[in-house]
């Protein structure tokens, strides 16, 4: 995200362009902007405080069992929801009921990890959890804001009525409108009173070089990759916020049925083709491998192994006269897309073909295939490891198959870890990195919308992005 323009005084209304999913649902995280506007909306019992530790958010405190079998969340005093009504410890119960009726699948980790909840007293409420999971793996589950407490009315699930910073006031394909929460534990005058979040108009995308000429955004959500050319239309900003969106892009699988050809396939590549060429139309987009150790981001953090793939060897299994990478135009500038066609496609010994899709299309395309591979971004915030693990390795149709070999069995390498106290984030990192080294996945360079060689973005007039919503002020 991009603040542009800026004014004496310090609006109260925020006015930005990004794409959403509707209904509007803190609990659903499509789109970069879905996961926005559930930091907005959203309030869970716990969170993580800067150190990336865990503290209070709705509970004040949470205390263990004796024996580890539960865990017992004490609310804070005089909690209320946005329409000044109580909540109590029966609203975490039925939010949590709901949540799991809608969205099982979706939240699955966080469900088999207790077995009931019991309203102790209107304050306490109790999670009993299952045989081998540790509190730490449930209470690392619930930083998530979609795990926030949902108000329920007449057995149904509103977002006009919040726990979070923010209330849903109004939804529709063109605009969201979000309304501050006055009775918001942490509410401050200084918070942006309305937040309106428009579809782009049509034909343009989500840039600073096409829309830095528009007047009615306050700031708009840059993709993923940011292009020199563009970085360079856009006026400095005056305040720095500590967060940023690095990303890995990469090359990964697509069609989940031809598993042994594709992984050769991207041996070959990563044989033979100049990946530094794609990143080169890119803004501080050095390649994957010479990533930086920072924090709990889930990169692959050494050199991927060159088990070297020839052009004899990959026809002997290629079983297509094409090969066929998917790309989301709004997401891929043209210049990484020629970077890909120099580098990847320039090698090939088949015909290469580049096809335009909508990440909205990825599920359905992992389920039935038609595409050999997908250029996309992956990796994950420190307060969403886990959702980001359930994400790569673990959902229907998972960003990364799994095998039944040891090193690429994922799926029982995740459950044994969440079964052990320590060791979590290391694990996590392994994971990714074996993706790597059986050619699941193959980064190609590190995506940064950190602008002008700046250590973190310009967040001084945004209240929406990965930040803490505790501290979400107008800034002059």
């Amino acid at each position: 995200m991009i603040s542009i323009g800026g004014a004496a005084e310090a609006p109260s209304v925020l006015r930005t362009y990004s794409d959403y999913s509707l209904p509007v649902d803190f609990r659903i995280a499509y789109l970069a902007m879905d996961t926005d506007i559930s930091g907005a909306l959203g309030a869970q019992l716990v969170t993580f405080d800067t150190n990336n530790q865990l503290t209070s958010r709705l509970a004040q405190k949470w205390t263990i069992g004796a024996s580890g079998e539960y865990v017992d969340f004490e609310l804070k005093p005089n909690l209320k929801w946005s329409d000044g009504q109580p909540l109590v410890a029966n609203d975490v119960k039925a939010s949590f009921a709901d949540t799991k009726r809608y969205f099982l699948k979706d939240f699955s980790i966080v469900f088999a990890s207790y077995s009931r909840i019991e309203v102790i007293n209107p304050r306490v409420v109790r999670f009993y959890l299952r045989k081998g999971v540790s509190p730490l793996a449930l209470l690392s589950q619930m930083v998530d804001s979609r795990h926030g407490i949902v108000k329920l009315i007449n057995g149904k699930a509103t977002m006009a009525i919040t726990a979070g910073p923010y209330s849903l006031a109004s939804a529709d394909s063109k605009e969201v409108v979000l309304k501050a929460n006055l009775h918001y534990t942490n509410y401050s005058k200084e918070m942006f009173q309305e937040i309106r979040i428009r579809r782009p108009p049509p034909g343009k995308l989500i840039s600073g070089g096409a829309l830095r000429e528009d007047p009615w955004p306050d700031f708009i959500q840059v993709p993923t990759i940011v292009t020199k050319s563009d970085v360079a239309a856009l006026p400095p900003g005056s305040q720095i916020w500590s967060s940023n969106h690095d990303r890995t892009i990469s090359l990964s699988i697509i069609d989940r049925k031809r598993l042994l050809p594709i992984r050769t396939l991207l041996g070959f590549i990563k044989s033979n083709a100049d990946l530094s060429l794609i990143g080169a139309g890119a803004h501080n987009a050095p390649l994957a491998t010479q990533l930086p150790a920072k924090g709990l981001v889930l990169y692959s953090r050494k050199d991927p192994a060159i088990v070297n793939v020839d052009r004899a060897a990959f026809l002997k299994v290629w079983d297509k006269k094409t090969v066929s990478i998917a790309y989301d135009e709004s997401r891929i500038p043209q210049e990484v897309l020629e970077g890909l066609k120099n580098s990847v496609c320039s090698v090939l010994p088949v015909k290469c073909v580049l096809e335009r899709i909508s990440l909205r299309d990825l599920k359905r395309l992992r389920r039935d295939g038609g595409y050999d591979l997908v250029i996309s971004s992956m990796g994950a915030d420190p307060t969403d490891i886990d959702g980001a693990i359930f994400q790569y390795f673990e959902r229907d149709q998972p960003f990364i198959p799994s095998d039944n070999s040891a090193q690429g069995n994922f799926v029982a390498r995740i459950q044994k870890l969440r079964q052990s106290e320590i060791g979590l984030i290391e694990g996590y990192q392994k994971l990714l990195s074996d993706a790597v080294e059986l050619n699941y996945v193959l980064p190609i360079f590190r995506s940064s919308t950190t602008l002008m060689g700046r250590p973190y973005m310009d967040f001084s007039r945004s209240a929406i992005g990965n930040f803490d919503f505790e501290d979400m002020r107008r800034r002059p």
